[in-house]
This record gives structure tokens, C-alpha cells and sequence, in this order.
């Protein structure tokens, strides 16, 4: 199983005939089966997303399409911020994965495919944010789909996703969350599948990503939550495959290229 890091980076859609083996992101990912019968899986519980039904992948969530059953399918890899509002739900309430209503189901797949490359960035936001929204009114758990993470993993998500800039340790994360250091560090490794340092590194560049695109290095760099600028390129480098600088000119380039301001493509690293 592999962290797809650069589904954190930028939307996506895709359609058609959709094969994907067991990886994960912390992008939030729908995915809708126009035709066909799909068998799927999240956090390694297996179930059948039938024609007209809409399943969702949340945040951190290993997943995988079946190879052997090619349904018609359409994919849509949300924005990153709206990944952290839809962790802020979690910590409140379980989690949800499939929405069974067709009708429902299917507007929801409708709105946003009507997201373009012209869609102006307020519309896009909008689009979303309504889609979210309905599923998260309409949707429904199965019992035999709940992950078996307790709600301790969302609501350090949610913490984290808040003070990713601040100093967060091991010891001030198990105090807050009144569990022994060793006990919380075994926790972190079980459910986040990373330790406490790489999973905070992943989230500030992430974020730092983000901020490239109209803030200098050293100043994203900081407010990133890095102390020093030689630990900020390393992570950069060794997450992302590049500099900070060869991904501002990137920016650049993209931007001259188009008149729009695109974020490159990363390739995925296990």
C-alpha cells in the first residue's frame, strides 16, 4: 500500500473503466458507478458499490477498486480543505461511505461534472462545498464497514490539521489527549500508518504547497512550522521530488504557459 502524495496537490477527475489498487491520501475521493456493479474496498473491509450509488474515501483511508469488475465509474478527488472539514465531522460523528439513493446519487455526480478548467476558483468552492454538504445530509453507514479506528484518530486529525505550524511532540500531543507517551506513539504508528514526525512533515508541506504559490520560501517555510530552512528543503525534496524553488518556477512557467495559475504534477512516491 502507497501514499499518493500528489492527490494531495490538486484535483482530480477521472472516468470511465477505473482500476485502483490499495493506496491512500488524505484528499477526500468520491466515487460514483454510472454502469456496472463495482466491488470496492476501504480500510480493508469490502463492499459492493451497485449502479447509481456513490461511495466516499475518507481522508487516510487505504482503499482499492477491483481489477475484475470494471464498472463504469466517475472519480472525483477533492480539494485538500475539504478534507479538513470533513475530519471536523468525524471527530463529532461516525463515519459514512455509501449513499444509496440514486436520485441523489446522482446529482451529486452531475454537479461536479460541471467543474472545468473555466469554472472560476468561487464557483468551484461553492460546487463542492454543496456536494459535501448533501452527501453528508443523505449518506449512511454500514456496520460492517466501520474502519475499526476509534474517534481518538479524528480528533487528533482535526488537532493536528489546526497546529501543524506549532511545536507538536509526542509528549504534548499524549497530555493532551491524557494517554502515556509510549502508549500514544504505538497508537499513532497502528492507525496513521506513519510516525508522528513523518505524518507532521507530510502535512506542513502540504501546506507549504499551498502557500508557494504567493508567499516566499523562507517565510512559507516558517509558517509551515519550520524552524530552521535546511530541514524544510529536505522534507520538501524528499516528499514532494523537487526543490521549493524549482516548484515556484514551475508555477511560473505553468502561469506564462496558460495565463493561469496551475499547480505542476508530482509524481506518486510509495
Amino acid at each position: 500500500m502507497s501514499y499518493e502524495y500528489w492527490r494531495d496537490y490538486q484535483e482530480y477527475v477521472g472516468f470511465g473503466k477505473n482500476i485502483a489498487y490499495d493506496h491512500y491520501h488524505k484528499s477526500l475521493e468520491f466515487i460514483y458507478s454510472f454502469k456496472g456493479i463495482l466491488r470496492c474496498s476501504i480500510n480493508r473491509r469490502s463492499f459492493i458499490l451497485h449502479e447509481g450509488q456513490l461511495a466516499v474515501v475518507p481522508p487516510f483511508a487505504s482503499h482499492e477498486i477491483d481489477a475484475e469488475n470494471k464498472a463504469f465509474t466517475q472519480i472525483n478527488v477533492f480539494p485538500p480543505s475539504f478534507s479538513d472539514d470533513y475530519i471536523a465531522e468525524l471527530a463529532q460523528r461516525k463515519p459514512f461511505y455509501v449513499l444509496e439513493d440514486p436520485a441523489i446519487a446522482s446529482s451529486i455526480a452531475e454537479m461536479l461534472r460541471d467543474i472545468s478548467p473555466d469554472t472560476t476558483p468561487y464557483m468551484k468552492k461553492a460546487i463542492y462545498t454543496y456536494a459535501l454538504a448533501c452527501f453528508l445530509e443523505n449518506a449512511h453507514g454500514h456496520e460492517d464497514l466501520e474502519d475499526g479506528r476509534p474517534p481518538l484518530f479524528y480528533e487528533v486529525l482535526n488537532y493536528i490539521n489546526e497546529h501543524y505550524n506549532e511545536d507538536i511532540t509526542l509528549a504534548s500531543l499524549s497530555e493532551k489527549f491524557h494517554y502515556s507517551k509510549c502508549y500514544f506513539s504505538f497508537l499513532f504508528n497502528k492507525y496513521f500508518q506513519h510516525s508522528l514526525k513523518s505524518f507532521l512533515n507530510h502535512i506542513r508541506i502540504q501546506n507549504a504547497i499551498n502557500l508557494l504559490k504567493d508567499t516566499p520560501i523562507t517565510q512559507t517555510a516558517y509558517a509551515v512550522g519550520y524552524s530552521n530552512l535546511q530541514s524544510f528543503f529536505y522534507n520538501f525534496a524528499k516528499i514532494t521530488g523537487c526543490t521549493p524553488k524549482q516548484y515556484t518556477q514551475n508555477i511560473e512557467f505553468y502561469a506564462g504557459q496558460n495565463g493561469n495559475d496551475h499547480t505542476p504534477s508530482f509524481p506518486a512516491r510509495a
